[in-house]
């Protein structure tokens, strides 16, 4: 899929200077950024930078796998995870995302859109240090890609702070303002939010899915689900086995979940807000009672 035309790549993101090749894979990924960007959103996701370009200036490009954004160091093996790499993403997981993702899409699922993966090539990796026999501290070979998302925003929820909290709070309002009808209120606003994450769980719940990462880091702020490396969908196994084990009780405590990011959301809003509350909001709009995250959902919304 052809991105964007190639010209030349301009970027005053002071944090990106210094990267060994950015330049060179954003032309390979045919990404061409709008001035200001590449663009890092924040702390919280090191290994991902943002990228609007002229010929989709309504869409975000998620850039993840070249390296920490915060570097240098770029790559960092970790020294406590057996399969972790800090800076990299892994072939394999790289397929299992796009699989989600289309899984996602097929569904009507409010979401990220994986476009496509790239591999790292061997210059590439030696500019970061490494060759393409880098291995995980459990000794599995690592495959190094290049991840491409499509976003409406690359903010998550959590990634409200003081440098960016302005335009984190305008992204927020313009994806979820209230019908002509209601009023401007701010719990209009959230109501709204709370609404599409409501309806995405119990979407992918209702056909057997389960999202055991679900958090206010994997959640935009236009309320799209994202990153899909542990989400459970049916045909597409967890790579621990887990797959659809204990899958009610999984899908029950994404309403707490769901609670979490709730809370996340009013904390960046100066909202104050009841537990409760956001239950009784999301028991609103549910459809489907008898899987987990309903029933769940219900019983906090009761107290």
């Amino acid at each position: 899929m052809k991105i964007a035309a190639v010209s030349e790549i301009k970027t005053a993101n002071f944090i990106m200077l210094g990267h060994p090749f950015l330049d060179t894979i954003l032309r390979r990924l045919e990404l061409v950024p709008v001035n200001g960007y590449p663009k890092v959103i924040s702390t919280f996701h090191r290994r991902s930078i943002a990228v609007k370009t002229q010929e989709f200036e309504d869409k975000l490009f998620i850039v993840k796998g070249i390296g920490w954004s915060h570097g240098p160091p770029w790559t960092f093996l970790s020294p406590k995870d057996d399969q972790l790499y800090f800076g990299l993403m892994d072939k394999n997981s790289a397929i299992r995302e796009l699989r989600v993702s289309n899984w996602f899409l097929n569904a009507g699922i409010h979401s990220t859109r994986v476009i496509k993966y790239e591999v790292l090539t061997e210059n590439e990796l030696l500019l970061f240090g490494l060759n393409q026999k880098t291995s995980f501290k459990n000794g599995n070979q690592v495959s190094p890609v290049v991840l491409v998302t499509e976003s409406l925003s690359a903010f998550r929820v959590n990634d409200f702070t003081p440098r960016n909290h302005k335009d984190w709070l305008k992204e927020f309002l313009t994806h979820n303002k209230p019908t002509e009808l209601e009023a401007q209120d701010i719990r209009n606003f959230i109501i709204n939010f709370a609404e599409k994450l409501v309806l995405n769980i119990e979407k992918y719940q209702s056909l057997g899915g389960v999202n055991d990462t679900l958090s206010a880091d994997n959640v935009t702020i236009a309320g799209e689900i994202t990153d899909f490396e542990w989400i459970y969908v049916p045909g597409v196994p967890l790579p621990d086995g887990w797959t659809d084990k204990y899958l009610f009780e999984r899908q029950e405590k994404e309403a707490i979940y769901y609670i979490d990011i709730m809370l996340a959301l009013c904390e960046g809003l100066s909202v104050d807000i009841t537990i409760r509350e956001l239950a009784s909001i999301g028991c609103k709009k549910l459809q489907n009672n008898a899987i987990g995250f309903s029933k769940c959902l219900m019983r906090i919304a009761k107290g």
